[in-house]
């Protein structure tokens, strides 16, 4: 029985000093530079304009500054995963208020982040929370991304005008996810999203990544590395991950590979997997003799890379290695790999199916494989967000009302995002609020930060929204909102929304 080791480097985890500086990790703040003038402007991160709303929350806003809507400094933030480019901002001495998120999130916030658990509030997935300080009622649902992920579904208290946002942060917007979505306004009586803030990394440019599902790739990998794991006995799989996400292709490999021992080289590995939820992979046991080791993606980033492994403590017994770098970046169709002179070691780069031939259940998908030497390295279109198809999936299942993409360069590309996305049904020219300027002074650091959550009554059918209700515009505070409505209704239906 072979070991699932796990390398000592834990991409993406931050350092002490960066944790003390409020910083995340150097990789985190590369990719997610393109996106810092959105996070301290507050672009896509502002909930704000619900009825009897008392004052706006931030999500994944530590990094805005000022901190500050209409003169009254935000002491309510929403954490909906543990990734740095979304609490970036956020440190240790951390007073500015509460925190709400997942079970998960929380306990890796305090851990690895060292906030103070008082300022925790744990949210779980499915129920209903009310906020009576800040007038909302606030329901995470599951954003199918990294471990402890959640999406926010906003809506004001009960005697209150009624609307209703969803905030995703990231998310992977496969055919269960959207389906809950709509089964969350169904409960509420209604057909579509008042707002929606919208995670769009691969809307651009329209159409381009089209990532096949998530299910079909890891099927793919596990057959694969069944198969490889029985023609060559002898072969280390090394699985490119991030300090958490991608845990599920970890999965699939050491499926494929065998029924294996997990042996994490480091304690920190060892909680973040606990903490994750996937401690199962910390024992068990099996007849195959395949070897998985869990690393971080830079790993696993090119063949003379890869194949230090064999020579390393994980090495002992292989022959082989073979590396998955996931990513939906790394699909390739019909494109021609260009390799920089760094890699003119490598002898063969070439696209493929990775899949068995005589196996017409397991899906076949586009990937690359480079080889050198002994070493394998397996690009993966494997992706935790949301492909292009299922964006127009997810709009067209919701109907938004407003759409705020929450990752784009600027105004024009938010624009372009949202010219895309519209149905054909939705034939009106979208209207774009210009950004508001915030005023007030500096974040308040002072406050209590015990915001009581209780579970809200259940409210009788009599006074539940209509499905088409025409509720009010939410708040245009924050920069990039899109008006989505193709047309007010006929004159009868008009009248009938301002009569009710």
């Amino acid at each position: 029985r072979a070991p699932l080791s796990c390398a000592r480097s834990l991409t993406g985890l931050p350092s002490s000093r960066q944790i003390a500086a409020g910083r995340p990790c150097p990789a985190a703040a590369r990719t997610g530079g393109l996106h810092d003038a959105m996070r301290q402007d507050g672009v896509g991160r502002w909930v704000s304009g619900f009825a009897g709303q008392r004052r706006a929350v931030l999500v994944d806003g530590f990094a805005v500054r000022p901190a500050v809507h209409d003169g009254v400094a935000c002491r309510e933030f929403f954490l909906t995963h543990f990734h740095s480019d979304h609490y970036w901002g956020l440190r240790s001495s951390f007073a500015g208020g509460t925190i709400y998120c997942s079970p998960i999130t929380a306990a890796l916030v305090a851990s690895q982040l060292h906030v103070e658990k008082d300022r925790l509030v744990v949210l779980e997935a499915g129920r209903r929370h009310t906020l009576p300080d800040v007038g909302l009622v606030v329901t995470p649902l599951d954003a199918n991304h990294c471990p402890g992920a959640v999406m926010f579904l906003f809506e004001p208290l009960p005697e209150q005008p009624y609307a209703i946002g969803l905030h995703t942060g990231d998310f992977r917007a496969a055919a269960v996810l959207t389906d809950a979505v709509r089964d969350a306004l169904g409960a509420r009586g209604l057909a579509r999203l008042d707002r929606l803030w919208m995670d769009t990394t691969y809307a651009l440019p329209p159409g381009k990544w089209r990532l096949p599902p998530q299910d079909d790739v890891l099927r793919g990998v596990a057959a694969w590395c069944r198969a490889r794991a029985a023609s060559h006995p002898g072969t280390l799989f090394v699985v490119g991950m991030y300090a958490i996400g991608k845990e599920r292709v970890l999965e699939a490999v050491a499926e494929g590979a065998g029924d294996v021992e997990v042996t994490p080289a480091t304690d920190e590995r060892a909680a973040m997997l606990t903490q994750c939820g996937y401690a199962r992979l910390l024992g068990g046991a099996g007849a195959a003799p395949a070897r998985v080791v869990a690393a971080g993606l830079r790993e696993v980033s090119r063949p003379e890379v890869l194949e230090g492994f064999l020579t390393g403590p994980h090495g002992a017994g292989a022959t082989s290695v073979v590396g998955f770098h996931c990513s939906g970046w790394r699909l390739r169709r019909d494109q021609v790999p260009v390799l920089p002179d760094r890699h003119a070691a490598i002898e063969q780069t070439q696209p493929a199916c990775l899949s068995l031939d005589d196996d017409t259940a397991v899906p076949k998908f586009p990937t690359w494989m480079s080889t050198s030497g002994r070493a394998t390295v397996v690009q993966v279109p494997y992706s935790e967000h949301s492909s292009w198809d299922e964006l127009l999936s997810f709009v067209a299942a919701t109907k938004p009302k407003e759409l705020v993409p929450t990752v784009a360069q600027d105004a024009a590309a938010r624009r372009r995002i949202v010219d895309a996305l519209r149905g054909p049904q939705q034939t009106s020219l979208h209207r774009f609020v210009a950004p508001r300027q915030h005023s007030g002074a500096c974040l308040d650091d002072t406050g209590d930060g015990d915001v009581v959550v209780i579970e809200p009554p259940t409210a009788p059918a009599s006074a539940r929204p209509p499905r088409n209700s025409d509720v009010i515009v939410i708040d245009g505070g924050d920069d990039g909102v899109i008006d989505l409505v193709s047309d007010e209704g006929s004159e009868p239906e008009r009248k009938r929304r301002r009569q009710g």
